[in-house]
């Protein structure tokens, strides 16, 4: 096999070697993007039940209320009125203490739909950028072939070239020095 065959043949390998790296490259990055996107749908299942768990224990701490309003309002029924003396103390206090719990549990739960719509949108950017990597290294890819080609054909074309050597400068026999001849 000629030298210069011999050195095509490699650099067409070399390419065809990086455009598979960089397609390799690029189907793990969009793996990665998959990945990301599926993780953010578990954490936003995940916060939404959390969520729901807050919404939950918001309605328990009314119920609880209403209970102790009740209990309250039945001492209060014995004879007393509920809204003076002790007995409305207590009842002021409670509901105090009743819509306080409420708030808390409401505001946690508007907390984590709030993080739900974080989670959505730094996955769908962290993804976007995994994708655009992929796209940049399939390019790299292919830019490196097409780098790989153009050594290969000028290694190849200087073989068998012989060796530049300085070309004579032709000696002129005028006598450039005066107008005498010797």
């Amino acid at each position: 096999m000629d030298a210069t065959v011999a050195i095509m043949v490699a650099a067409t390998v070399q390419a065809g070697m990086s455009i598979m790296q960089g397609n390799a490259q690029a189907a793990s990055l969009k793996g990665r993007a998959l990945m990301t996107l599926s993780r953010s749908r578990s954490d936003i299942i995940r916060s939404r039940a959390e969520a729901l768990k807050h919404k939950k224990a918001a309605n328990d701490a009314l119920e609880k209320m209403n209970r102790t309003l009740a209990t309250v309002t039945a001492y209060g029924g014995q004879g007393l009125d509920p809204f003076q003396g002790s007995v409305g103390t207590i009842a002021t206090n409670i509901m105090k203490k009743g819509y306080s719990d409420y708030g808390a549990k409401k505001d946690s739960a508007a907390i984590e739909k709030e993080n739900q719509a974080i989670i959505k949108y730094t996955a769908e950017f962290q993804a976007a950028s995994y994708r655009k990597a992929a796209s940049r290294a399939r390019a790299a890819g292919y830019m490196k072939a097409v780098m790989s080609l153009a050594s290969g054909y000028a290694s190849a074309s200087t073989l068998g070239t012989p060796a530049s050597t300085p070309t004579p400068t032709p000696t002129s026999t005028v006598n450039t020095v005066g107008p005498w001849p010797y």
